[in-house]
């Protein structure tokens, strides 16, 4: 009898042994490609490339099992988090961008600094970037937005916001219902412009700019007690 009782006392121990090998590690090899692991409420391992490495679970849920299975929430993320669902999009945490699951990493692939943010409606990640920093990402070529501090509009070229024209008039760039108002009834020389052949006057109201190639130059001078006025569509000294 003790002797059967060994027995059984040693098969369990060689199942408890085999059952701590299996435990996830990270940088442990693993078999299935994407399976994950809970390690505690926030945070999972997942199979990458036949090793386990350390995921985030920055969503409200955490890292549950569901089943049989492992599930960790990555409705919110962080740019560089690892990820485990290629193509997938999320907000990042301070709802000022959106990030995109690429080669298993969050990636930031644009900027939502409009008034709405970048927002999580049922299963639709949406952005608001009608507000943009120069060289920010954006997705959308011909995608129009306005600087933070209102005096330039920006265009979304080949993935980056870059300069479109300047808005040193009193209105500045305006967000108006969801479309780009900028406000070009002044300009310096040089400056960047949207609309070759468009006219405008300089700071001091002495003299008609035109743009071309992309920028502001020099047209006509007013002369004596003439100024440079924007009527309407019209730009002349008067």
């Amino acid at each position: 009898m003790s002797t059967r009782h060994a027995k059984a006392l040693f098969a369990s121990l060689v199942l408890g042994l085999v059952v701590v090998a299996c435990k996830p590690k990270e940088g442990g090899s693993c078999r299935r490609e994407g399976r994950e692991s809970c390690v505690d409420a926030k945070s999972a391992l997942v199979c990458h490339g036949g090793a386990w490495e350390p995921m985030t679970c920055r969503g409200p849920a955490g890292c549950r099992k569901v089943g049989s299975e492992a599930e960790c929430d990555q409705t919110v993320a962080e740019d560089s988090d690892v990820c485990n669902l290629e193509g997938d999009v999320v907000c990042a945490g301070d709802h000022k961008a959106m990030l995109e699951c690429k080669q298993n990493h969050w990636a930031r692939t644009a900027s939502c600094l409009g008034q709405n943010g970048c927002t999580l409606v049922g299963k639709t990640v949406k952005c608001d970037n009608t507000v943009a920093s120069m060289g920010d990402a954006c997705t959308h070529n011909d995608d129009y937005a306005c600087s933070p501090d209102k005096k330039v509009e920006l265009v979304c070229k080949d993935g980056k916001f870059t300069v479109s024209a300047t808005c040193r008039g009193p209105k500045g760039c305006l967000v108006v219902a969801k479309q780009i108002s900028c406000d070009d009834t002044r300009a310096v020389l040089n400056d960047a412009c949207g609309k070759d052949q468009s006219y405008t006057c300089d700071m001091e109201g002495k003299s008609i700019l035109v743009c071309r190639s992309g920028h502001y130059v020099l047209d006509e001078t007013c002369k004596g007690k003439l100024n440079c006025r924007v009527l309407g569509t019209k730009v002349g000294c008067f």
